[in-house]
């Protein structure tokens, strides 16, 4: 089957996408010293924005033509119970997560200071990490690379692949396990569903509650066991979030399956 992309050519997708990015860069560099400086919240937002929308927009057509009338963005029909269940799923996922970031060496320094120039203006934290994130990429790592894997690969493979792809794009070692994992469970609602927009809907739920929380710390909550008298009640809290997600998975995977048996003309 000839259908588009297949690993080789996701990584060429991110390899482009990391060259639009710096060129990006260079075109904006020569801009501010030739016309006018810009506004650094506007900067940010461009530099994050432009070079994947650049992206998304040459590669839904590489896709397009590649494979025809087999490939469009899915609008599903899904009941809002879906949804309401994967919200919770999410921000249960979080909570389960979050031990990982503190088995991992600390961060160094300058990679703080680079995020705190992004985390210290609310406003574009919440532009980028709220707004454009969920929906640009998952259109590139659901939308495009995992959809044309389904096509060509086992599921298994394709969304651990594409989970992989997934966490390397954010160049951030701090973030790969974590953004790994959140992967695999967005591609694994994308294979069910055959919808961009469950993923999209976690994507947005994991990046706002990952902003809520940052806004609440402060120098003296460095992390979520902080925010609890001590740690045993932290580690009774993190079991029954553990287990409330793997019992929720199951109900889910029951739910899905439920709505692909219904005829798509008898959903109401």
């Amino acid at each position: 089957m000839n259908c588009f992309p297949n690993i080789k050519q996701a990584w060429g997708l991110l390899l482009y996408l990391i060259l639009i990015t710096l060129f990006w860069g260079v075109l904006e560099m020569i801009f501010e010293k030739l016309v006018v400086p810009i506004n650094p919240a506007l900067k940010g937002i461009l530099d994050y924005a432009i070079p994947l929308l650049i992206t998304v927009v040459i590669y839904l057509k590489k896709k397009g033509l590649k494979n025809q009338d087999d490939y469009f963005l899915r609008i599903k029909n899904l009941p809002i119970s879906h949804y309401v269940f994967l919200v919770v799923l999410t921000i249960l996922l979080g909570f389960v997560l979050h031990p990982l970031l503190d088995l991992l060496p600390p961060m160094p320094q300058w990679l703080i200071d680079a995020l705190e120039k992004y985390i210290q203006n609310q406003n574009i934290l919440i532009v980028l990490a709220v707004l454009l994130a969920p929906i640009l990429e998952e259109l590139i790592f659901r939308g495009i690379i995992l959809d044309g894997f389904l096509k060509l690969y086992t599921p298994r493979k394709a969304i651990i692949w594409s989970s992989l792809l997934f966490a390397i794009f954010h160049l951030n070692p701090w973030q790969l396990p974590v953004a790994l994992i959140l992967g695999a469970f967005i591609g694994w609602v994308y294979y069910k569903t055959k919808s961009i927009w469950p993923c999209i809907l976690i994507h947005f739920t994991n990046n706002l509650m990952a902003v809520v929380v940052s806004m609440c710390m402060d120098s003296d909550t460095g992390s979520y066991v902080d925010f609890f008298p001590n740690k045993f009640l932290y580690a009774i809290f993190w079991i029954v979030c553990a287990v409330l997600f793997y019992f929720g998975i199951k109900r889910l995977r029951i739910m899905f399956d439920k709505e692909k048996a219904v005829p798509t003309e008898t959903r109401s």
